[in-house]
């Protein structure tokens, strides 16, 4: 090992730091897939901090669905302004 470190100093280093970052991504992977396989964590119900595509993606609704709930126009871009029905 140590002459590795004597040869190859610039390599080991970034191999340790390789390593070290590996550890910290394999962590945080591991520990969100424990979070979010919590059935407490999953089905949640509608809170205000969620925005139209989380709860799209998160239930699974298509845009024909999702789109009239919001009181959105078809062909009018969203971005621009949300079009109330004010019937």
């Amino acid at each position: 090992m140590k002459h590795l470190w004597d040869q190859h100093r610039f390599a080991v280093s970034a191999f340790v730091i390789a390593i070290v970052c590996l550890g910290y991504f394999a962590f945080q992977t591991v520990s969100s897939a424990i979070y979010w396989m919590d059935p407490a964590h999953q089905d949640q119900d509608l809170a205000a901090w969620m925005t139209p595509r989380y709860v799209a993606q998160s239930y699974k609704l298509p845009p024909n669905v999702l789109g009239p709930a919001l009181f959105l126009v078809k062909g009018k871009n969203p971005a621009s302004g949300v079009a109330w029905n004010n019937r």
